[in-house]
């Protein structure tokens, strides 16, 4: 079986633990970074490795009220033609 590190990150982008485990395949990796983003509330995301690949990383939603927004409206560059 093929072993995956977890690494549960901030949303300061720190990571303060790191968890390995041994699964069937690429979906269950991703099954597991999505209960792990589950049960700890305090992680914004969870990067998956497998050996020295970076399989992907899952991001917690934010709710619209986390987002931060400016203040006021951005003035956008002219496009060019």
């Amino acid at each position: 079986m093929p072993q995956y590190t977890f690494y549960p990150a901030t949303p300061n982008g720190s990571i303060l633990t790191f968890e390995a485990r041994d699964l069937d395949g690429e979906a269950g990796a991703m099954v597991c970074a999505e209960l792990l983003l589950a049960q700890h509330r305090s992680c914004a995301s969870v990067a998956v490795w497998s050996e020295d690949r970076l399989l992907l990383v899952v991001y917690r939603a934010l709710l619209p009220e986390q987002l931060r927004l400016p203040a006021e409206p951005v003035e956008r560059a002219p496009m060019l033609a």
